[in-house]
């Protein structure tokens, strides 16, 4: 039997499948599919309490507020959350690293 002919033919098929499963998660991305592991991923801002505490913090970014963005902490589903967190989205043009918070 000729072996060369059987690993060609098998390499063909992987390859096909695994061009059709790029087509399928293509086809999946583009018709908005992965809204669902967003509202997993970012549940904090599902909440009234989030999206109260985003808008906060936009004022105080817009206001150029750095006591309320960078130091204060604002609770959301019973965790405490700073304006600074990546997690509220949240994109701001002054650093909270170099601000310096009293305590």
């Amino acid at each position: 039997m000729n072996k060369k002919g059987f690993e060609l033919a098998i390499s063909t098929i992987v390859i096909l499948v695994i061009g059709i499963l790029v087509v399928i998660g293509i086809i999946y991305a583009v018709t908005d599919g992965f809204k669902k592991f967003k509202n997993v991923r970012d549940p904090l801002l599902s909440s009234v309490e989030g999206i109260a505490t985003k808008k906060a913090c936009e004022i105080a970014c817009k206001a150029d507020d750095r006591i309320t963005f960078c130091c204060s902490e604002q609770k959301i589903q019973g965790k405490n959350f700073r304006c600074s967190d990546e997690r509220l989205g949240i994109d701001c043009n002054f650093a909270c690293d170099v601000f310096v918070c009293d305590r």
